[in-house]
């Protein structure tokens, strides 16, 4: 299985969340000119320069926002027999957890649950 990355709009929403974590990968942004950095391949908070934003996997981006937001989340098999997926989150002040819609790929349920995730606390943080 192949490591999953954040897309370009999740990572910048975590910037602007204040994901300050190190990582290798990143998007170049906001350059009108060919921008590589000297460090690149290296595991660098990417956040911190102008024309860069980081790119976690969507797992560590899972485990910056529970530490962060103190927030928890699930993904789980809803139907063995036809492998749909269905995501939850809960947050701390939520009446009840709230649930994603059904996936057959476990992927997609994941970078659902984080868009979803990062949508809920740009509004209500």
């Amino acid at each position: 299985m192949k490591l999953q990355l954040v897309n370009r709009r999740q990572a910048v929403r975590l910037r602007s969340l204040g994901f300050d974590w190190e990582v290798a990968d990143f998007f170049v942004i906001n350059s009108v000119r060919y921008f590589i950095p000297e460090n690149m391949g290296k595991e660098e908070n990417w956040n911190r320069f102008e024309e860069t934003v980081s790119r976690p996997s969507i797992a560590l981006a899972f485990v910056w926002l529970r530490n962060v937001y103190q927030c928890k989340c699930e993904l789980t098999l809803k139907n063995w027999n036809k492998n749909e997926y269905l995501g939850f989150y809960l947050f701390l002040g939520m009446p009840e957890p709230f649930a994603t819609k059904i996936f057959r790929l476990r992927e997609h349920a994941e970078r659902d649950l984080l868009t979803r995730m990062l949508e809920y606390i740009s509004v209500n943080y």
